[in-house]
């Protein structure tokens, strides 16, 4: 991932254990699109969420591409 692409997190099948209603309140910015900004470490996937702004490191693994920068 590269600064500039557009991401959410996979669907995660555990969430009917939370209950949907549920887990959008704890976690709304899993629900949303987020966008890759630079962060300090070359190594870390840094996103800012809307109800997340401030850039945090997210595990790649959970996270999928939707719209690569140009």
């Amino acid at each position: 991932m590269k600064v500039g692409d557009l991401v959410r997190f996979k669907f995660d099948d555990r969430e009917h254990l939370i209950g949907p209603g549920d887990a959008r309140s704890l976690y709304p910015y899993k629900f949303e699109v987020g966008v890759v900004v630079p962060g300090q470490s070359p190594y870390h996937s840094y996103v800012s969420f809307p109800s997340r702004p401030k850039p945090t490191s997210y595990i790649t693994k959970q996270l999928e591409l939707l719209s690569e920068a140009r």
